[in-house]
């Protein structure tokens, strides 16, 4: 799998929660839809900079039917009213596709790639194998350098990943220049 990273041009985007620091009023259906409009706001921007003629369309996993509506609902209204941030979500079309993971390829590819964030950021392991193959493919706009990662948002801001974040971005940068990449 990890070879379709290079073939598809895979750019991942991804959202880390810190659940150690955030708010009591966060239950798990209001902490899902806050992160899924995190999510939205980086497939937003990557459209806007990198596709600004192209349109895209947001693939869950299936959760249970009360969260899928209520992740449909949301992203209604964020189609509407826009983010919380203020953002306009003009290239991210229709309500999301929920489908069984099962019986998605892409879908299993994106649980892949957020287990292998999950447990670099868990373990404070920069070094972790198979994070290291995934780290290349977050995206990263081509116009900020190298000490931004705008595919990744770390939520809520106070987090306690500050110094591990940098060390982050570091590797990432090392890992491009050992295969040219940018």
């Amino acid at each position: 799998m990890y070879a379709q990273f290079e073939a598809c041009h895979i750019q991942i985007h991804a959202v880390v929660v810190d659940k150690n620091r955030l708010r009591e009023y966060l239950d798990t259906e209001k902490l899902s839809r806050k992160t899924y409009e995190l999510l939205l706001e980086r497939a937003e921007r990557f459209i806007v900079e990198e596709h600004p003629k192209q349109n895209c369309i947001m693939v869950l996993d299936n959760t249970s039917q009360q969260l899928d509506r209520s992740m449909a609902l949301k992203h209604s209204f964020f189609q509407r009213e826009g983010t919380t941030s203020g953002l306009r979500l003009r290239h991210i079309v229709e309500l999301p596709m929920f489908v069984d993971s099962r019986l998605s390829n892409g879908v299993q590819l994106a649980d892949l790639c957020a287990y292998n964030i999950f447990r670099a950021f868990r373990e404070r392991d920069v070094k972790y194998p198979y994070f290291q193959k995934t780290l290349p493919f977050v995206y990263k706009n081509q116009r900020t350098g190298l000490s931004r990662l705008e595919g990744l948002k770390v939520f809520p801001d106070d987090h306690r990943w500050e110094e591990f974040l940098e060390d982050v971005k570091n590797e990432r940068a090392h890992l491009l220049s050992q295969t040219g990449s940018s």
